[in-house]
């Protein structure tokens, strides 16, 4: 059994701004992290299942006979 505590995020005192995040890139979720800590309501969505690739791995292809 574990006795460490899992640190909390954070927050400024809520200002009742609700915030859409479109997208759930790298750059979508730093602003909602920021946005939340800010103390706004955020609320991310993503058109991508989990279970599709978003292309964060890139292969590069030599042609060695040129």
């Amino acid at each position: 059994m574990s006795t460490a505590s899992t640190p909390k995020m954070e927050r400024d005192r809520e200002t009742g701004i609700s915030i859409l995040v479109i997208g759930a890139g790298i750059a979508g979720l730093s602003f909602a992290i920021e946005s939340y800590r800010k103390g706004h309501n955020v609320r991310i969505v993503e058109r991508r299942s989990s279970q599709e690739s978003a292309g964060e791995r890139q292969v590069q292809l030599i042609n060695s006979a040129s």
